[in-house]
């Protein structure tokens, strides 16, 4: 990925607030990439979280991406305002719960 955007170990860490030493290492996988990577990554290169954890779809977050986004998190939302208190707080935890397990699985 780093390749793809043609810049260099020292010009990419900057970009990341990491030494070029330190992305060097990730890159051999001699250092684990942390959720904090993954975010930084995302956000400063508009890259894919899940293509950066698991090796699937697209390298980049399209615009395409970005709209089904939005629309699904709308949906989300919309549900959860349905919702009666006593309701919604049990719906935080199964989302709390599901978000711990998909960080379990991508780990593996």
């Amino acid at each position: 990925m780093r390749k793809k955007l043609n810049l260099s170990q020292l010009d990419f860490g900057k970009e990341i607030s990491v030494s070029r030493s330190q992305v060097a290492l990730l890159e051999k996988s001699r250092r684990t990439v942390n959720d904090r990577h993954i975010r930084l990554i995302s956000s400063t290169f508009s890259v894919n979280p899940v293509w950066l954890r698991a090796g699937e779809g697209n390298m980049f977050i399209t615009q395409e991406d970005v709209e089904t986004r939005q629309k699904d998190e709308k949906e989300i939302i919309d549900f959860y305002n349905q919702l009666i208190p006593e309701v919604r707080v049990f719906a935080r935890n199964v989302l709390k719960n599901l978000a711990d397990l998909n960080g379990k699985i991508l780990k593996k």
